[in-house]
Protein backbone atom coordinates (compact mmCIF):
# COMPACT_ATOMS: atom_id res chain seq x y z
CA UNK A 1 0.00 0.00 0.00
CA UNK A 2 1.46 3.51 -0.91
CA UNK A 3 2.81 5.48 1.87
CA UNK A 4 0.55 9.16 2.54
CA UNK A 5 2.93 12.15 1.95
CA UNK A 6 2.27 13.21 5.92
CA UNK A 7 3.10 10.36 7.39
CA UNK A 8 4.60 10.82 11.29
CA UNK A 9 8.57 10.85 10.77
CA UNK A 10 10.27 8.90 13.96
CA UNK A 11 13.79 10.00 14.64
CA UNK A 12 14.50 13.35 13.18
CA UNK A 13 10.99 13.93 12.09
CA UNK A 14 11.09 17.57 13.48
CA UNK A 15 14.39 18.33 11.85
CA UNK A 16 12.89 17.08 8.73
CA UNK A 17 9.55 19.33 9.39
CA UNK A 18 11.73 21.81 9.55
CA UNK A 19 13.72 21.43 6.46
CA UNK A 20 10.72 20.83 4.84
CA UNK A 21 8.91 24.00 5.54
CA UNK A 22 11.90 25.67 3.63
CA UNK A 23 11.36 23.45 0.34
CA UNK A 24 7.91 24.35 0.79
CA UNK A 25 8.11 28.01 0.59
CA UNK A 26 10.40 27.78 -2.61
CA UNK A 27 8.17 24.62 -4.57
CA UNK A 28 4.86 24.85 -2.74
CA UNK A 29 5.21 20.64 -3.30
CA UNK A 30 6.40 20.62 -6.52
CA UNK A 31 4.98 16.83 -7.28
CA UNK A 32 1.14 18.04 -6.43
CA UNK A 33 1.13 19.50 -10.03
CA UNK A 34 -2.14 20.65 -10.16
CA UNK A 35 -0.87 23.17 -6.89
CA UNK A 36 0.19 26.74 -8.10
CA UNK A 37 3.41 28.51 -6.19
CA UNK A 38 1.62 31.76 -4.99
CA UNK A 39 3.52 34.14 -2.85
CA UNK A 40 0.88 33.88 -0.30
CA UNK A 41 -2.14 32.19 0.11
CA UNK A 42 -6.11 33.81 -0.25
CA UNK A 43 -7.62 31.95 2.48
CA UNK A 44 -11.56 32.22 1.32
CA UNK A 45 -13.67 33.38 4.31
CA UNK A 46 -16.83 34.47 3.14
CA UNK A 47 -18.57 36.65 0.11
CA UNK A 48 -22.27 38.30 1.10
CA UNK A 49 -24.54 39.98 -0.85
CA UNK A 50 -25.91 42.22 0.93
CA UNK A 51 -29.24 44.18 0.69
CA UNK A 52 -30.11 46.63 3.74
CA UNK A 53 -34.17 46.26 4.54
CA UNK A 54 -34.04 49.69 6.11
CA UNK A 55 -31.38 52.62 6.98
CA UNK A 56 -28.89 50.78 9.52
CA UNK A 57 -25.72 51.78 10.91
CA UNK A 58 -22.58 48.57 11.86
CA UNK A 59 -20.86 50.77 14.63
CA UNK A 60 -17.43 51.18 14.88
CA UNK A 61 -14.70 48.33 14.73
CA UNK A 62 -12.02 47.34 14.40
CA UNK A 63 -11.13 44.60 11.07
CA UNK A 64 -8.73 41.44 12.42
CA UNK A 65 -9.19 40.45 8.56
CA UNK A 66 -9.59 42.12 5.29
CA UNK A 67 -13.10 42.94 3.64
CA UNK A 68 -13.00 44.63 0.49
CA UNK A 69 -16.81 46.01 -0.32
CA UNK A 70 -18.56 47.12 -3.73
CA UNK A 71 -22.01 48.79 -4.09
CA UNK A 72 -24.13 47.12 -6.42
CA UNK A 73 -26.39 49.99 -6.99
CA UNK A 74 -27.24 52.78 -4.84
CA UNK A 75 -24.38 54.24 -2.52
CA UNK A 76 -22.56 53.08 -0.17
CA UNK A 77 -21.22 55.06 3.11
CA UNK A 78 -18.79 54.33 5.68
CA UNK A 79 -15.87 55.55 8.08
CA UNK A 80 -12.95 54.57 7.28
CA UNK A 81 -9.76 55.39 9.87
CA UNK A 82 -11.90 58.87 11.13
CA UNK A 83 -12.50 59.70 7.42
CA UNK A 84 -15.97 59.78 5.80
CA UNK A 85 -16.15 57.71 2.48
CA UNK A 86 -19.23 57.66 0.09
CA UNK A 87 -19.10 54.91 -2.92
CA UNK A 88 -21.19 54.21 -6.34
CA UNK A 89 -20.98 51.19 -8.05
CA UNK A 90 -18.16 51.27 -9.87
CA UNK A 91 -16.26 51.68 -7.06
CA UNK A 92 -14.38 49.73 -4.41
CA UNK A 93 -13.25 50.32 -1.10
CA UNK A 94 -10.10 47.95 0.27
CA UNK A 95 -9.83 47.28 4.09
CA UNK A 96 -7.17 45.80 5.77
CA UNK A 97 -6.38 44.11 9.14
CA UNK A 98 -5.92 46.87 11.65
CA UNK A 99 -8.45 49.74 10.16
CA UNK A 100 -11.18 50.82 11.65
CA UNK A 101 -14.30 50.88 10.27
CA UNK A 102 -18.11 51.80 10.65
CA UNK A 103 -20.76 50.77 8.13
CA UNK A 104 -24.11 53.04 7.11
CA UNK A 105 -26.29 51.00 5.46
CA UNK A 106 -28.57 52.79 3.24
CA UNK A 107 -32.37 51.13 2.04
CA UNK A 108 -32.76 50.03 -1.27
CA UNK A 109 -28.89 49.97 -1.80
CA UNK A 110 -27.54 46.67 -1.99
CA UNK A 111 -23.54 45.66 -2.23
CA UNK A 112 -21.26 42.75 -2.13
CA UNK A 113 -18.89 42.25 0.97
CA UNK A 114 -15.64 39.69 0.65
CA UNK A 115 -13.96 38.86 3.32
CA UNK A 116 -10.76 37.48 3.34
CA UNK A 117 -7.27 36.01 5.22
CA UNK A 118 -3.96 36.18 3.83
CA UNK A 119 -1.58 33.27 4.80
CA UNK A 120 2.36 33.06 4.39
CA UNK A 121 3.90 30.41 3.10
CA UNK A 122 4.12 28.43 6.36
CA UNK A 123 -0.05 29.08 6.72
CA UNK A 124 0.28 31.46 9.11
CA UNK A 125 -1.47 34.82 9.68
CA UNK A 126 0.25 37.32 7.10
CA UNK A 127 1.15 39.98 10.00
CA UNK A 128 1.09 42.91 7.32
CA UNK A 129 -0.91 44.81 5.12
CA UNK A 130 -1.11 44.49 1.68
CA UNK A 131 -1.74 48.68 1.28
CA UNK A 132 0.47 50.93 2.69
CA UNK A 133 -0.35 52.27 5.78
CA UNK A 134 0.28 55.37 4.94
CA UNK A 135 -2.28 55.38 1.93
CA UNK A 136 -5.29 57.87 3.17
CA UNK A 137 -8.29 56.20 3.29
CA UNK A 138 -9.51 58.34 0.06
CA UNK A 139 -6.88 56.18 -1.67
CA UNK A 140 -8.36 52.95 -0.58
CA UNK A 141 -11.16 53.46 -2.89
CA UNK A 142 -10.65 51.18 -6.45
CA UNK A 143 -11.92 51.53 -9.55
CA UNK A 144 -14.02 48.94 -10.94
CA UNK A 145 -14.64 49.88 -14.28
CA UNK A 146 -16.83 47.24 -16.52
CA UNK A 147 -13.75 46.26 -18.94
CA UNK A 148 -11.18 45.46 -16.27
CA UNK A 149 -10.05 42.04 -15.66
CA UNK A 150 -11.02 42.24 -11.90
CA UNK A 151 -14.64 43.81 -12.65
CA UNK A 152 -15.33 40.76 -14.88
CA UNK A 153 -14.50 38.35 -12.31
CA UNK A 154 -16.30 40.10 -9.98
CA UNK A 155 -19.46 40.23 -11.89
CA UNK A 156 -19.13 36.41 -11.78
CA UNK A 157 -18.42 35.88 -8.71
CA UNK A 158 -21.74 38.45 -8.10
CA UNK A 159 -23.86 36.26 -10.25
CA UNK A 160 -23.00 32.95 -8.56
CA UNK A 161 -23.88 34.28 -5.59
CA UNK A 162 -27.06 35.88 -6.08
CA UNK A 163 -28.35 32.88 -7.39
CA UNK A 164 -27.23 31.35 -3.71
CA UNK A 165 -25.14 28.09 -5.35
CA UNK A 166 -26.15 24.88 -3.41
CA UNK A 167 -23.21 24.35 -0.74
CA UNK A 168 -21.71 21.79 -2.67
CA UNK A 169 -17.47 21.27 -2.75
CA UNK A 170 -17.74 21.77 -6.78
CA UNK A 171 -19.42 25.18 -5.99
CA UNK A 172 -17.01 26.02 -2.96
CA UNK A 173 -14.15 24.97 -5.39
CA UNK A 174 -15.36 27.19 -8.01
CA UNK A 175 -16.10 30.42 -6.00
CA UNK A 176 -12.50 30.08 -4.34
CA UNK A 177 -10.60 29.66 -7.71
CA UNK A 178 -12.84 32.85 -9.12
CA UNK A 179 -11.85 34.99 -5.85
CA UNK A 180 -7.77 33.99 -6.02
CA UNK A 181 -8.16 34.91 -9.27
CA UNK A 182 -9.85 38.12 -8.28
CA UNK A 183 -7.77 39.29 -5.65
CA UNK A 184 -4.02 38.69 -7.89
CA UNK A 185 -5.60 40.51 -10.95
CA UNK A 186 -7.20 43.32 -8.52
CA UNK A 187 -3.55 43.89 -6.47
CA UNK A 188 -1.62 43.95 -10.22
CA UNK A 189 -3.88 47.19 -11.01
CA UNK A 190 -3.10 48.66 -8.15
CA UNK A 191 0.49 51.03 -8.54
CA UNK A 192 3.14 49.48 -6.65
CA UNK A 193 3.50 52.87 -4.53
CA UNK A 194 0.52 51.75 -3.03
CA UNK A 195 1.36 48.57 -1.82
CA UNK A 196 3.48 48.22 1.46
CA UNK A 197 6.90 47.71 1.65
CA UNK A 198 6.52 44.29 3.33
CA UNK A 199 4.02 43.27 0.27
CA UNK A 200 6.09 44.64 -2.32
CA UNK A 201 9.26 42.62 -0.52
CA UNK A 202 7.11 39.27 -0.57
CA UNK A 203 6.42 39.53 -3.91
CA UNK A 204 9.96 40.04 -4.99
CA UNK A 205 10.95 37.18 -2.91
CA UNK A 206 8.84 35.25 -4.51
CA UNK A 207 10.39 35.89 -8.04
CA UNK A 208 13.63 34.97 -6.02
CA UNK A 209 12.01 31.26 -5.05
CA UNK A 210 10.86 31.00 -8.78
CA UNK A 211 14.85 31.57 -9.74
CA UNK A 212 15.80 28.88 -7.86
CA UNK A 213 13.24 26.51 -8.28
CA UNK A 214 15.12 26.79 -12.05
CA UNK A 215 18.40 26.59 -10.49
CA UNK A 216 17.56 23.63 -8.58
CA UNK A 217 16.03 21.90 -11.80
CA UNK A 218 19.08 22.64 -13.61
CA UNK A 219 21.19 21.65 -11.38
CA UNK A 220 19.88 18.43 -10.71
CA UNK A 221 20.10 17.11 -14.54
CA UNK A 222 23.46 18.60 -14.99
CA UNK A 223 24.96 17.20 -11.49
CA UNK A 224 25.82 20.45 -9.96
CA UNK A 225 26.38 21.72 -6.62
CA UNK A 226 25.86 24.77 -4.46
CA UNK A 227 28.74 26.61 -5.76
CA UNK A 228 27.88 26.13 -9.41
CA UNK A 229 23.87 26.95 -8.30
CA UNK A 230 25.43 30.68 -7.20
CA UNK A 231 26.55 30.94 -10.26
CA UNK A 232 23.41 30.31 -12.18
CA UNK A 233 21.49 32.92 -10.21
CA UNK A 234 24.56 35.19 -10.85
CA UNK A 235 25.62 35.64 -7.26
CA UNK A 236 28.97 35.18 -5.31
CA UNK A 237 28.30 31.77 -2.26
CA UNK A 238 28.31 34.75 0.28
CA UNK A 239 25.88 36.49 -1.05
CA UNK A 240 23.80 33.34 -1.54
CA UNK A 241 24.28 32.05 2.06
CA UNK A 242 22.69 35.69 2.86
CA UNK A 243 19.84 35.68 0.61
CA UNK A 244 18.95 32.07 1.40
CA UNK A 245 18.84 33.00 4.96
CA UNK A 246 16.71 35.46 4.56
CA UNK A 247 14.46 34.55 2.27
CA UNK A 248 14.20 31.21 2.42
CA UNK A 249 14.90 30.43 5.81
CA UNK A 250 17.56 27.83 5.20
CA UNK A 251 21.05 27.61 4.02
CA UNK A 252 21.77 26.57 -0.18
CA UNK A 253 23.02 23.02 0.95
CA UNK A 254 20.08 22.37 3.12
CA UNK A 255 17.20 23.60 0.91
CA UNK A 256 18.69 22.01 -2.10
CA UNK A 257 19.22 18.69 0.19
CA UNK A 258 15.55 18.88 0.95
CA UNK A 259 14.82 19.30 -2.57
CA UNK A 260 16.05 16.32 -4.02
CA UNK A 261 14.93 14.27 -0.74
CA UNK A 262 11.31 15.58 -1.58
CA UNK A 263 12.46 14.47 -5.32
CA UNK A 264 13.33 10.96 -3.65
CA UNK A 265 10.40 10.66 -1.98
CA UNK A 266 8.32 10.99 -5.45
CA UNK A 267 10.28 8.58 -6.97
CA UNK A 268 9.90 5.81 -4.15
CA UNK A 269 6.27 6.24 -4.03
CA UNK A 270 5.94 5.86 -7.89
CA UNK A 271 8.16 2.50 -7.70
CA UNK A 272 11.60 3.33 -8.07
CA UNK A 273 14.27 1.58 -6.21
CA UNK A 274 16.71 2.97 -3.75
CA UNK A 275 19.55 2.47 -6.18
CA UNK A 276 17.39 4.16 -9.04
CA UNK A 277 16.64 6.98 -6.65
CA UNK A 278 20.34 7.70 -5.70
CA UNK A 279 21.06 7.60 -9.30
CA UNK A 280 18.74 9.80 -10.60
CA UNK A 281 18.81 12.37 -7.71
CA UNK A 282 23.06 12.57 -8.54
CA UNK A 283 24.22 10.78 -5.51
CA UNK A 284 28.02 8.80 -5.04
CA UNK A 285 25.90 5.80 -4.24
CA UNK A 286 22.66 4.39 -2.92
CA UNK A 287 24.55 3.81 0.59
CA UNK A 288 25.23 7.88 0.98
CA UNK A 289 21.53 8.60 -0.37
CA UNK A 290 20.87 6.40 2.57
CA UNK A 291 22.46 7.69 5.25
CA UNK A 292 21.53 11.41 4.01
CA UNK A 293 17.91 9.97 3.89
CA UNK A 294 17.63 8.54 7.00
CA UNK A 295 19.38 11.35 9.13
CA UNK A 296 16.71 13.93 7.46
CA UNK A 297 14.16 11.47 7.65
CA UNK A 298 14.52 9.55 10.35
CA UNK A 299 13.69 6.53 8.52
CA UNK A 300 15.57 4.38 5.47
CA UNK A 301 14.44 4.94 2.39
CA UNK A 302 13.40 1.61 1.57
CA UNK A 303 10.26 2.41 4.33
CA UNK A 304 8.67 4.78 1.70
CA UNK A 305 9.12 1.86 -1.19
CA UNK A 306 6.03 1.25 -3.27
CA UNK A 307 4.46 -2.26 -2.09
Amino acid sequence: MKHKRKMKLPGNGGAWSTIKDSLVKILMVPHFSGVQRRPLNLCFNQWNMVVPPRNLVCKLHIHDNYELIAPVSGCYECSLNGSRIALKAGKMIFIQAGDSHEDYYKKGSPFVGFHFQLNDLNMGVWPHGVLDMGLPPEARVLDMRTQTWPRKIFDMIAILISKAPSKSRLSELTIDSLSNAFFWSLVSAIPENCLSPQFRNCLHDDEFRGKVLAAFEKALKLRLGVRQIASLLGMSERALDYKFANVIGASPYKAFTCYKLDKAIALLEAGSTVKEAADALGFADQFHFSKVFKRHMGLNPSSILRK
